[in-house]
């Protein structure tokens, strides 16, 4: 009787020990399922971020011609107004009053106004 109450016990024993182990078992693939989902979501993350950056990176040569482009267009604007000042000075001084010196100097007025306004854009 005794035998066996003691291999009762030890069964008991061996059966707390097995659903322990049980349990660190599927603790254990609990954080394993974690661990990956971690790791496929900052892959995912990082493959979503050089995508962005090669778009970018493909984005820059035609972003670079377009502000060449605006560039040279803010220049011909700017020297467009710079020409109709010249003819409105002209046209208020009567025509012919503006000395070649004055038309000189109002010109170098308005290249350094056009000058500022374009390192502004």
């Amino acid at each position: 009787q005794s035998d066996l109450d003691a291999l009762k016990k030890l069964m008991r024993d061996k059966d707390v020990q097995i659903a322990e182990l049980k349990r660190t078992i599927d603790e254990g693939e609990e954080r394993l399922a974690r661990e990956r989902d971690a790791v496929k979501k900052a892959r995912d993350t990082m493959y979503d971020a050089q995508r962005k950056m090669e778009e970018a990176e493909e984005m820059l040569p035609r972003l670079q011609a377009e502000k060449e482009v605006f560039s040279g267009m803010v220049h011909q604007l700017m020297s467009q107004l710079s020409k109709a000042r010249m003819d409105k000075m002209m046209v208020l001084k009567g025509g012919d009053g503006m000395s070649v010196a004055e038309q000189h100097a109002h010109m170098q007025q308005l290249l350094m106004s056009a000058k500022q306004h374009s390192q502004q854009v």
